[in-house]
């Protein structure tokens, strides 16, 4: 699995401990200092347990303020442009990508989902690069978060 997550390339990976309860320990030992960890803990999260996280995000805040904590953890500031001409919309095809992404997918396994080529999906994803000017797929997220794309449900799947 860290192989996986690593290949991905990651700005920050976010991990429940309570999901990883048993290998908690040797999973962050898999995944090395290569990438920070965020732990998504609640109140009863012990001391030692979230010690192991350079962030922390806790669980019951509220929406609204655990995606500000993201925006700043991502450290990427969106702006809405002045000029209605220099912003074009994501098309509808976009935008089901956009959400494909956010999920996790790859181009090959979006490609295969939504009956299209890698060499399409590739060019969605750089239409969607060039119109929103975000470059990670942790922002992506985060922009698709925010802007009502996909709701914080839908990453979990």
């Amino acid at each position: 699995l860290a192989e996986k997550i690593l290949h991905l390339k990651p700005d920050f990976i976010m991990i429940n401990p309570k999901s990883v309860r048993d290998s908690l320990n040797s999973f962050i030992r898999s995944l090395g200092n290569e990438v920070p960890l965020t732990g998504l803990i609640d109140e009863n999260t012990p001391p030692e347990i979230r010690g192991k996280f350079k962030h922390i995000l806790v669980i019951t805040d509220s929406k609204y303020d655990l995606l500000n904590r993201m925006h700043k953890l991502i450290g990427t500031h969106y702006t809405k442009k002045s000029d209605p001409h220099e912003s074009r919309p994501l098309s509808e095809r976009e935008t089901t990508v956009l959400k494909h992404v956010t999920q996790g997918m790859t181009n090959q396994e979006i490609a295969e989902k939504l009956f299209l080529s890698v060499h399409t999906v590739t060019t969605h994803r750089k239409n969607i690069t060039k119109k929103l000017g975000i470059k990670t797929v942790s922002g992506l997220t985060v922009y698709a978060l925010l802007n009502k794309v996909i709701d914080m449900r839908e990453i979990n799947q």
